[in-house]
Parts: structure tokens; C-alpha cells; sequence
């Protein structure tokens, strides 16, 4: 892929390193040996312990849900707990595959076995990331067909005992290198503001991967590649990055965040498809009042295809670090009626794709990413102050530390906050300001008379802050952090302070 982006001639192309975990399924199978012999499909559930080398052999418990375990667990020890749960909606019923070995554990079973998270199923199982808890036993777990699972219960539903022998050869090595796949097309007037589109380019062992997420890789390629062709240069750069590690829960894309959140304030929209490459029927968008309505007006442009609705919630698995800080985020929408019966099983195959589908998938894309990059005004950002104002902390933090060596609080706090950013409004510069003296005020004074509480200084600190930010919850969370470092300085610099006898070291 990197081979091919440079090709294109594509600008920027590099590959961003991430450690992403490495296990491997190995030989797996389950038999069922009462009340008569039967072959279970079964597939290993991502970060699973093998069983034994000669397998593990024990009595089923069937149970329907999470609260019918719990009141069976005297039941459950030392056997393997079959859950035969129905199918809700993905977003509900995929707990069974991610916690279900840890609650199977918790009452003592020995192994879990799960019924695939799909709607349909032609003996198909699904597989998937599963989750252990550092104080649970770990015991081995994989999902198994729909059909198997409604045939185990029938059976126990009858009284009848039943015995299956489960064999699993899951290792886990140490973490492996990955990349996350990097191109660009630089903007040609505001290039350090950024556009970015993506799908995952990691997918399951079974399977090609083809739907998940092939199709939503290829689309985000495509759009920066029909764009080129065009001879067309936005006004902000259009990103493209192709995320390694989303499967096991979106490392690459949360290595990708803590790489780049120093400049959050550039990313004007981050998009991401990774629901299939169907039928589209328009784009879940998350943002502000302002920004919705920018992107209603937008995608009135592709009334000729059809693909004009704009639903609630455009984040996904690797764009949710940025659309929780506040950044606006768009996903593709597209009718995903069938994309569970091949979602994470040897069915999603190229056979899955369908091309015109797919080249409608790529238009839209195409449109809502230059028309964003090309506005000329940026689309409006919860993130656009109170990014900065995140920057300006750092910033304040790390320089008044280094001020303390050769001067004063004051003149330490002042250093700090006396830049504004270019690229905020004359108020935000005048807020900027009006915060610069106020915490001068209050560090002056929480460092230089020793009877004024610590707990005094945080309030005050806090009430600045949050005030400054205008209330805004986004990114409180982050706030606070900076305030437990912002306290540890506070301390180290008010000891300094006192055991040099009023003059910093």
C-alpha cells in the first residue's frame, strides 16, 4: 500500500510506526460427545489462552444471558458456559463476545462458548476481540454458530447432559510492529489545517477482509486519488490515513491521537468508513448546530445520486478520540441490512463488494472531503479555542518551570502566556489575556504567602479556567489532568521557593 500510494505520486506518503498486539488462533475445534457425537463450528475469539494441549473436556451450561449466569452460578463450576443470547443490534449484544469469558470465569466456569453476533447465519461463526480482566482467571472462549448454539439449547432445554471436548492452540506474542499508512494532497492556502478521511486496513484472519474494512480503506484512497486526477488542489490539505490495529480495539488510531493531539486545532473534520461500502444513504455527523447545518447545505450536492441525509453520530472506532475532544466527525452511512451476516467470518470475501455500490461510496466521499478542504471558511470546531487554550497550559506549565530558574512567578507566567495565536479572534486574544492576569494573581499569591490552602489555589484556578473555556465539558476531563500537574509544579515550585529564602534557585 505505501508502495502504491508513492506511485500515484500522492504527497506525504510515510508510514507512522504503532505496537499493535499479536496473537494467533492456531488448530481449534469443538466436539460435542453427549448425548451424541456432533461437530461444533467454533472461532477463536481474539486475545484468547489456549486450552490444554489435550484439550479440556466438561459438562455445558447454557444460560440466555449475563442475569440468568449470575443466577446460575453455582451451576457454572467447572463447566463450559454456552451462551445462547439473542441478537438485539450489534451495539447490544457484542458484550457477550467482549466480557462474556470474564463473567463465565467469574462463576467458576472452565471455557465459554458464544453464539456469533449476527443476525443470520449459515453455520457461520464470528469471530472478534475479547476482553480479560487482570483479576479473573482467563479461560478460553470462542464464538460458535448460530445454529450450534440453538441446537445446545434445545437439547439442555430438555434435561438431556451435555458433554462437549474444546481444543484450542491460541498463543499471544510479545506486541508486533505495525504502521499506520500516511498520503496527502497539501492544501494550497491553509496547508496546516487538515481534512481527514480513513478506513482500517488490518481485518480477521478468516476471511479477506474485503468489507471490513477494504472497502472503507479503498474509498478514502480513492477520494484523494479522483481529486488528484482532476487536477484539483483544496484550499486545506485532504489526509488520508489507513489505520493498522482497529480490530484489537483501535491502537493504531489511539497512537495516531496522542501523536497528533498537540495540534487538534488543525483538524477541521475527521471521517472515517468502517460500516461497509453498500448502498449509501448519507452521513452520521457529530458537531456543532453551526456545523451540521454547514454539512445539511453540503450535501445537497449530491441530491443527483440520492445521498443527501445527515443522521445523528459520526464517530467510529478510530475517530472517537478526536469527535470526544470536540473535533466535528462524519462516517459513511450506507444500508448495512446484510453486512452483519459477514461481519468477522470466511465470508467477507470480494464476493461481498459490489462495485457500483462501492463507486457511489467513493463519490460521496470524494464531495463531502473537497468540499470541506475548499470552504473558505473552516467548519465550525467545539475544539477551535479550547484546544489552544490546552496548548497555552502546556505551554505555561513546562515554561513557567524553566522561568523558575532565572526569575519570578511573575515574570515566569507572563513569559508563558504572552503569545496569542495568530489564528484566534481579537476576543479570544482578549480572554487570553484577561486569564494571563488573573492566574498571575492568584500563582503570586498561592506561592508567596504560605497560609493560603493549597485546596484555595485550585479553586481559584479552576474557576479561571472553566470560566475561560465557557463552560465547555468536552474537555474538562483533560482540564483536570492539567490541574493535577499544574498543582504537582505548584508544590515543587512553592518549596523551592521557601528553602531558598524567597529566591528561586
Amino acid at each position: 500500500m505505501f508502495s502504491a500510494l508513492q506511485e500515484e505520486g500522492l504527497e506525504n506518503v510515510h508510514l507512522e510506526p504503532v505496537k499493535v498486539p499479536h496473537w494467533e488462533r492456531g488448530e481449534e475445534f469443538a466436539l460435542m460427545l453427549a448425548p451424541r457425537s456432533h461437530s461444533i463450528s467454533i472461532s477463536g475469539l481474539g486475545s484468547s489462552v489456549p486450552t490444554p494441549p489435550e484439550g479440556i473436556t466438561a459438562e455445558v451450561l447454557v444460560v440466555s444471558s449475563f442475569d440468568e449466569l449470575y443466577k446460575r452460578t453455582e451451576e457454572a463450576k467447572g463447566k463450559i458456559v454456552v451462551y445462547n443470547q439473542p441478537y438485539i443490534s450489534y451495539g447490544e449484544t457484542v458484550r457477550y463476545r467482549a466480557q462474556g469469558a470474564v463473567e463465565a470465569a467469574k462463576a467458576g466456569a472452565v471455557a465459554s462458548l458464544i453464539r456469533s453476533i449476527t443476525p443470520f447465519s449459515i453455520n457461520s461463526p464470528h469471530t472478534g476481540w475479547q476482553y480479560y480482566q487482570s483479576n479473573v482467571p482467563k479461560i478460553p472462549t470462542a464464538c460458535i454458530s448460530v445454529e450450534d448454539a440453538e441446537m445446545v439449547a434445545r437439547i439442555s432445554s430438555q434435561g438431556t447432559k451435555i458433554i462437549v471436548k474444546l481444543k484450542m492452540g491460541a498463543k499471544t506474542y510479545p506486541d508486533a510492529n505495525s504502521f499506520n499508512t500516511v498520503a496527502e494532497i497539501v492544501g494550497s492556502k491553509y496547508p496546516d489545517q487538515v481534512v481527514l478521511v480513513s478506513g482500517h486496513l488490518d481485518s480477521w484472519d478468516v476471511g479477506q477482509g474485503a468489507m471490513d474494512d477494504g472497502g472503507g480503506a479503498f474509498i478514502s484512497w480513492e477520494a484523494l486519488s479522483l481529486i488528484k486526477d482532476l487536477g484539483l488542489r483544496p484550499k486545506r490539505t485532504l489526509r488520508l490515513v489507513l489505520w493498522t490495529g482497529e480490530e484489537q480495539g483501535g491502537v493504531g488510531a489511539e497512537q495516531y491521537y496522542q501523536l497528533h493531539k498537540g495540534n487538534i486545532s488543525n483538524f477541521d473534520i475527521v471521517m472515517e468508513s468502517d460500516e461497509g461500502t453498500f448502498m449509501p444513504t448519507g452521513l452520521g455527523f457529530t458537531g456543532s448546530d453551526k456545523a451540521r447545518g454547514i454539512m445539511k447545505e453540503n450535501m445537497q450536492l449530491l441530491q443527483p445520486i440520492n445521498v443527501t441525509a445527515i443522521y445523528e453520530s459520526g464517530g467510529g472506532t478510530d475517530i472517537d478520540y478526536w469527535v470526544k475532544d470536540g473535533v466535528p466527525g462524519a462516517s459513511l452511512r450506507v444500508d448495512r441490512s446484510k453486512y452483519f451476516w459477514f461481519h468477522h467470518s470466511q465470508g467477507d470475501t470480494m464476493t461481498v463488494q459490489d462495485p457500483s455500490q462501492m463507486n457511489l461510496c467513493a463519490a460521496v466521499w470524494t464531495v463531502v472531503s473537497y468540499v470541506i478542504a475548499d470552504m473558505e471558511e473552516r467548519l465550525p470546531s467545539k475544539i477551535q479555542l479550547t484546544g489552544e487554550l490546552l496548548s497555552h497550559l502546556q505551554l505555561h506549565i513546562q515554561g513557567r518551570k524553566n522561568c523558575f530558574k532565572n526569575g519570578t512567578v511573575i515574570q515566569a507566567v507572563m513569559t508563558c502566556w504572552e503569545w496569542c495565536p495568530t489564528r484566534t479572534s481579537a476576543e479570544h486574544c482578549r480572554n487570553f489575556r484577561s486569564m494571563q492576569r488573573r492566574i498571575c494573581k492568584t500563582l503570586h499569591k498561592a506561592l508567596l504567602e504560605s497560609s493560603v490552602a493549597r485546596a484555595e489555589c485550585e479553586a481559584a484556578l479552576r474557576d479561571e479556567l472553566y470560566d475561560s473555556m465557557h463552560k465547555d465539558h468536552a474537555i474538562l476531563k483533560e482540564v483536570q489532568g492539567t490541574m493535577r500537574n499544574w498543582r504537582d509544579a505548584v508544590d515543587k515550585s512553592s518549596a523551592e521557593f521557601h528553602s531558598s529564602n524567597g529566591i528561586f534557585k
